[in-house]
């Protein structure tokens, strides 16, 4: 049942009725990467070949979808979501338009007969409800994961053995962390003021998982490697944390300009007021607590690097606690140095074992 209502001058369509997914398996139309065949030079052919089916199935594993994705809910006068409706338009009434296939599982095989190595991708795809929901009574639409769709959820290697069965080599599962995940925007409902709540993240990865396996035999082994990615309050990625399967424990540490405090001579300060936030300022490896390497930049008012330092030291160090106050710490030796022109070309770069070199630029 369609009402149509006029309130205040505000239009719109009210439905009536409960979520109806789609039990017809309608056949839709798209292209696809079926073959990729690759020739170098001297003649020789490596073809891939793609599978878009569902794991030891004859399904297809594409969802149809709108793209963008919104999920609209009404609520009732006691604040209770009462319908739902997952479509591509933002604003009733909605449609059907926009529609896009997403797969699932995608099967690649390194030959045109299915005959040696096959690698298995396995992509979120599920539609999701907003993380911490909420909604006020106008009906406010909320975007729904969208993005999800196309990242990367589990990537398998096999080879085909004499008997004709595919067995492991490679399992490699990925983790998402979801960050700032609602907002909240101000917009008109009949003559008043009234805040939406919208729901949306960050999606980031955070958790990379290989186990590799071997064979002697009919014997199998295997092996682990757990990566982690943190990331600082700007989203950008501040550790990079990897347990390998020795057990060791393996740390890459990146510092930006607001990690910082204005130091002189860093333009540090500069930097921040001209957004420049994703240049890297200081890095570091580090293997059980001990500094592998490291590299400290120093940039111009423009966000150029005018001056890139090396760690180096003769003997193991610890790794110490970060200080806003001071960039460039003892052990980093400065390597090169780069001028610039006035129009922000290259101009001279200096490695300060080898000499300078200069660059003349054509008019």
């Amino acid at each position: 049942m369609a009402q149509l209502m006029i309130t205040r001058f505000l239009l719109m369509w009210v439905f009536s009725g409960a979520d109806r997914p789609d039990s017809f398996s309608f056949k839709v139309g798209g292209l696809r990467v079926k073959k990729i065949i690759s020739r170098d030079s001297v003649g020789n052919t490596v073809t891939r070949s793609f599978r878009y089916k569902l794991e030891d199935s004859e399904e297809s594993s594409g969802i149809i979808d709108g793209c963008p994705t919104y999920k609209v809910h009404e609520i009732d006068d006691s604040y209770s979501a009462v319908r739902q409706y997952y479509g591509s338009n933002s604003v009733f009434p909605l449609t059907s338009d926009g529609k896009t296939v997403h797969y699932k599982s995608v099967s690649e095989y390194y030959d045109s007969v299915w005959s040696s190595f096959r690698t298995d991708y396995t992509f979120v795809s599920a539609i999701t409800d907003p993380y911490l929901f909420a909604a006020p009574k106008t009906g406010a639409p909320l975007v729904s994961w969208s993005w999800q769709h196309s990242l990367l959820q589990r990537k398998q290697d096999y080879e085909k053995t004499s008997t004709g069965a595919y067995r492991i080599l490679a399992d490699e599962e990925h983790s998402y962390s979801v960050h700032e995940p609602l907002m909240h925007l101000y917009g008109l409902y009949g003559d008043q003021i009234i805040r939406y709540s919208i729901a949306t993240e960050w999606y980031l990865p955070e958790y990379v998982t290989t186990t590799a396996y071997s064979y002697a035999g009919a014997v199998q082994t295997s092996s682990q490697t757990i990566i982690n990615t943190t990331y600082n309050n700007r989203h950008l990625p501040a550790v990079v944390s990897t347990v390998n399967s020795k057990g060791n424990a393996i740390q890459s540490k990146t510092w930006y300009p607001s990690d910082y405090n204005d130091v002189s001579g860093y333009n540090i300060g500069t930097l921040l007021s001209k957004h420049i936030l994703a240049v890297p300022v200081k890095q570091e490896s580090s293997v059980s607590g001990k500094i592998k390497a490291g590299s400290i930049i120093r940039y111009n008012a423009y966000g150029q690097p005018t001056d890139g330092y090396s760690y180096e030291s003769a003997a193991l160090s610890d790794t110490v606690t970060h200080s806003r106050g001071t960039v460039l710490e003892s052990n980093y030796i400065l390597k090169t140095s780069l001028g610039y022109d006035m129009n922000g070309s290259i101009k001279q770069l200096t490695h300060f074992k080898a000499g300078p070199s200069a660059y003349i630029w054509g008019e």
